[in-house]
């Protein structure tokens, strides 16, 4: 018969499973591949959204969450059992990490190239030149040798440095993990420790996650759309309720990702849950637009984190992973709001120019198709 302590640490698994569970289930796709959008619209006033009532609800809900299972996850980590078990998972995936990771992008170009009907050069919505398609195919064939795939890594982040001129490179901040698929690419060919290019793997696909969280608070008018055609996706509550939902929805779950120990393998397994189970609503394009992360999420769902923010005592633990949350939410939400002023700015300065440029032009050229209209 189990023994209370047995027991009670069961208890403590099980209910940090569903407590991330619960964070995940607003599974969604990426709203730019199946809406319109429009970046050069400034996203919602930050202060109009801090003083909403309904988004500071969220707030504290999402930061008594994080204590909660930050505290759990600490205490998880005293488990035997547990520690063993990751452990198993770790030593065997580990070795073939990076193996793995190039056969999951191998697959990834294949489909990108062939399956869309059109070329882009990384997700279903940045449209590229034809060329880059056959780019991409042998961008397939060169990852799939340890030997070549520094050449694909190079391919992507030359991908990703075109993308930024032809789309702005604003929009492919929502991308950062793309150009850290491609630095690790390239650093394969200097034998890198895999638990340090699992460890950027890590950071790079929270991150992407964190600002698309954060993007869900500045533009929620993008889901609307999408809602009002997918009823279910709104779980029955207001489209505002449902995006900030969403927003701490994704931004815990890529928190835990980045800073819990054995929750930041639950945190993954979640996420590629949420991903997965977004094709079947959303068929081909998503799968397609997704399998990048997906294979990352894999990978990180079977591999212990590096190293993870850890304190001895449990509360104290607790305590500084709310903190750090509150932080992580502020850093991201001032950069995407400052970092979307300068684009805006830029674009304003560069379209100004172009019009003092065009302006001589026009003032040359009006009396010429004056005279011609009236000759006499």
């Amino acid at each position: 018969m189990p023994s209370p302590s047995s027991r009670h640490c069961r208890a403590r698994n099980l209910a940090f499973v569903l407590a991330l569970f619960a964070l995940s289930l607003p599974a969604r796709a990426h709203v730019r591949w199946f809406a319109k959008f429009d970046i050069i619209c400034p996203p919602r006033d930050p202060l109009q959204v801090l003083s909403s009532r309904l988004w500071q609800a969220f707030l504290v809900a999402a930061i008594g969450t994080t204590v909660v299972l930050a505290w759990i996850d600490h205490r998880l980590n005293r488990s035997a059992s547990l520690h063993a078990l990751t452990q198993r998972a770790d030593v065997a995936v580990l070795p073939r990490a990076i193996a793995v990771l190039r056969w999951g992008l191998c697959a990834y170009w294949l489909m990108v190239a062939l399956g869309l009907g059109q070329t882009v050069y990384l997700t279903p919505e940045l449209s590229a030149p034809g060329w880059i398609a056959w780019a991409q195919l042998a961008c397939a064939a060169c990852v799939l040798f340890q030997r070549t795939a520094w050449l694909a890594g190079i391919a992507l982040l030359s991908f990703y440095a075109m993308a930024i001129a032809d789309h702005g490179w604003f929009h492919l901040l929502d991308y950062p993990l793309f150009a850290a698929l491609g630095v690790i690419l390239i650093l394969t060919r200097w034998r890198v420790d895999h638990r340090t290019l699992l460890d950027l793997l890590r950071w790079s696909a929270a991150i992407t996650l964190i600002w698309g969280g954060i993007e869900k608070f500045a533009y929620p008018q993008w889901s609307l759309p999408m809602m009002l055609d997918r009823p279910l996706l709104s779980l029955g509550v207001a489209p505002e309720t449902a995006m900030f939902m969403y927003g701490f929805s994704e931004i815990a779950l890529s928190f835990g990702l980045l800073f819990f120990r054995a929750g930041s393998q639950v945190a993954a397994g979640l996420l590629l849950f949420v991903f997965a189970a977004a094709v079947l609503p959303f068929g081909w394009i998503d799968l397609v637009g997704h399998s990048g992360i997906i294979v990352a999420l894999t990978l990180l769902v079977l591999t212990c984190p590096g190293r993870p923010l850890a304190l001895r005592c449990s509360i104290r633990h607790a305590g500084a992973h709310g903190a750090l949350f509150a932080a992580t939410l502020a850093a991201f939400g001032s950069a995407y709001t400052g970092l979307h002023a300068v684009y805006l700015d830029q674009k304003a300065t560069a379209n100004l120019a172009r019009a003092r440029l065009a302006a001589p032009l026009a003032t040359g050229t009006q009396p010429q198709s004056v005279t011609q209209r009236n000759p006499g």
